[in-house]
Order: C-alpha cells, then sequence, then structure tokens
C-alpha cells in the first residue's frame, strides 16, 4: 500500500538545502577563525613591544578563537535542528500510515 507522503516530507530536498547552505556558513566562519589566529601570531611573533603585541593579540588571537567558538555553536545547533527535522519526518510518516489504515477499516464492506 502507498501512502501519500506529509507535507514536511515533501519539503525534504528544500531542508537538505537548508543544512548544506548553513554548513557552508559554519566552515566559513571556522576557516576564517583559524586565519585569524594565525595572522594574529605572526604579528605577535614579529614584534617584542608590547604596544604592537596588545592590538595583534586582541583582534586576531582573541577574535579568532571568538569566530571558532561561534562556528562550533552555530554547528551544534545545526545538527539539533536537522535531528528535530529526522524526527519530526519520522513521525508525520508514522501517522500518514495510521491514518490510511483507519480509512482503511472504516471503508464499508459488500458483504453479508
Amino acid at each position: 500500500m502507498t501512502v501519500p507522503l506529509p507535507r514536511g516530507l515533501r519539503a525534504s530536498r528544500r531542508r537538505a538545502d537548508a543544512f548544506v547552505s548553513g554548513l557552508a556558513v559554519v566552515l566559513a566562519l571556522g576557516v576564517l577563525g583559524f586565519v585569524a589566529i594565525a595572522l594574529g601570531k605572526r604579528e605577535l611573533a614579529r614584534s617584542i613591544v608590547p604596544g604592537v603585541q596588545l592590538p595583534a593579540l586582541v583582534s586576531g588571537c582573541i577574535g579568532g578563537v571568538v569566530l571558532v567558538g561561534v562556528a562550533a555553536g552555530l554547528a551544534v545547533a545545526l545538527h539539533a535542528r536537522r535531528v528535530e527535522a529526522d524526527m519530526r519526518a519520522r513521525t508525520d510518516r508514522v501517522l500518514a500510515e495510521a491514518v490510511a489504515l483507519l480509512d482503511a477499516v472504516r471503508q464499508p464492506t459488500d458483504g453479508p
């Protein structure tokens, strides 16, 4: 018996595209964070003057760590949303099958 898919499952292609685009943003933030850390470290190593090192430390290293932390937080949130969407899709599929079975039981039969 073929059960029609609920509206949420028909939109799974859009959901997958949203996951991929979100993953691209997370990866870009992570890469930018590591680049900022590397540039900050390079600037720190160039000078022994604390007046030059402090801005490099604040803008490069700490800013890079913040970007990597934001990327990690977004990755966790993105994964949680995907798990929830998969659970919702499975629940919708079970409910659609239950409705189809109930409709099949309720149909009158031509018998004695």
